[in-house]
């Protein structure tokens, strides 16, 4: 089990650097994120006071974007360059 989550952990990061490398590649890589959240949106109507209809995403488009938001806030929120600029721009202040 071990082996096939490492091979499975070396595959996904030769293939991230190969998108990001490649713009095509990163283009035709974020179209198709974009389609599928899009597809993967519900939309329940209340006809009766409409601002209070509900639109939520499908079961597995839920889990891309709570990934692709906690990568974001690991990645460049807590960032130590963010950081180092947010400190400076607090000394501005």
């Amino acid at each position: 089990m071990y082996f096939s989550v490492a091979r499975q952990a070396i595959y996904s990061y030769n293939t991230s650097l190969l998108v990001s490398k490649n713009g095509y590649l990163r283009n035709s890589f974020t179209s198709g994120l974009v389609n599928r959240f899009i597809n993967g949106i519900k939309c329940i109507w209340n006809p009766s006071a409409p601002a209070f209809s509900k639109v939520i995403f499908s079961d597995d488009v839920f889990l891309l974007v709570e990934t692709l938001k906690n990568y974001t806030y690991e990645k460049f929120i807590q960032s130590s360059k963010l950081k180092v600029a947010e400190y400076r721009g607090y000394i501005i202040v």
